[in-house]
């Protein structure tokens, strides 16, 4: 799970990833908090500072919204696989079809603390709040830029917002 962690400092967290071991010979992954090789980390580091991210390259992906069964909860959600533009619709490599994905955050940047920098991943619910704007209105005037001064001046005062 995601769910908030106590606050730490990067050089807090670079140590304990030190402990981190690649398993040998089938071995299970182990070392500093017995993490398994799947198990994803979610760490709050307080305070930092965004130092940098790729501004030419679109922070979000587009999603399928195709209702599907959760298989640990047994409940509906959304499918959320990449999908790609086919002709007039999207589909997601499961063969799911829609005309309109949403988008949703995610990328790469570069975090400082007073005790050094790290780069991390960021995603959807987490990186509305850095951005200040939900994902589908930020893809909808990163696909104007182009073609709208206004969208353009409003991409960018989100980016330049975060440094």
């Amino acid at each position: 799970g995601g769910g908030p962690s106590t606050p730490a400092t990067l050089a807090e967290l670079q140590q304990e990833a030190l402990g981190l071991e690649l398993p040998q010979g089938g071995a299970e992954f182990g070392g500093a908090g017995g993490a398994a090789a799947n198990e994803m980390k979610y760490h709050t580091v307080m305070p930092a500072t965004i130092t940098f991210f790729h501004s030419e390259r679109q922070p979000f992906y587009r999603a399928c919204p195709y209702e599907v069964k959760d298989e640990r909860s047994g409940k509906m959600r959304a499918c959320l696989k990449k999908v790609e533009e086919q002709g007039n619709c999207w589909s997601c490599a499961v063969g799911h079809e829609c005309q309109t994905p949403s988008a949703r955050w995610l990328t790469s940047f570069a975090i400082a603390d007073h005790t050094g920098v790290q780069y991390v991943s960021g995603f959807d619910d987490t990186l509305a709040k850095v951005f200040g704007v939900p994902a589908q209105e930020f893809a909808d005037k990163w696909d104007r830029k182009g073609s709208d001064p206004v969208a353009l001046t409003q991409v960018e005062e989100v980016f330049k917002a975060r440094r």
